[in-house]
């Protein structure tokens, strides 16, 4: 069986997750991208819609490494945008999951480490394994960015 099939073969079961490149690569998980998500903002400063701001807030301690991304989704609703993320950088490279991003505010159309936002993280297998706010009181991160090494 010629290689991309095989390859299309076994990531039948994530497809509504995961579209692939040519090199087998994922490069979406069928959420917005970051430009996808820019373009939509029509000027700055930008903010979320209160009612979607008390969504993310409210329910994001009810987040719990190992939930899938629907049931993320269902709790706190769909990223602005989604990120593939890859790891070691150079010719062994590999896919490392994704990462969800909820922007709240945003000062300007450049990064600004203080605006509100809340970054999810899922390994491979499509798992929360990370959740960090940046810029919002009362929140703490849950789960853990690095597996421990033994």
């Amino acid at each position: 069986m010629p290689k991309n099939v095989f390859a299309l073969l076994c990531l039948l079961p994530f497809a509504h997750y995961i579209l692939v490149a040519s090199d087998n690569k994922p490069i979406s998980d069928g959420q917005k991208s970051h430009n996808e998500f820019r373009a939509t903002i029509k000027s700055f400063p930008y903010s979320a819609s209160t009612v979607r701001k008390i969504r993310i807030v409210k329910n994001y301690p009810s987040l719990r490494v190992g939930m899938d991304k629907k049931q993320v989704s269902a709790l706190i609703g769909d990223p602005d945008y989604s990120e593939v993320d890859f790891g070691p950088k150079g010719p062994r490279e590999h896919w490392l999951g994704s990462s969800w991003n909820y922007q709240l505010f945003m000062r300007a159309d450049t990064i600004n480490l203080n605006d509100p936002k809340i970054e999810i993280f899922f390994g491979t297998d499509g798992l929360l394994f990370w959740a960090v706010p940046s810029g919002i009181s009362g929140l703490s991160e849950i789960g853990k960015c690095c597996k421990d090494s033994k």
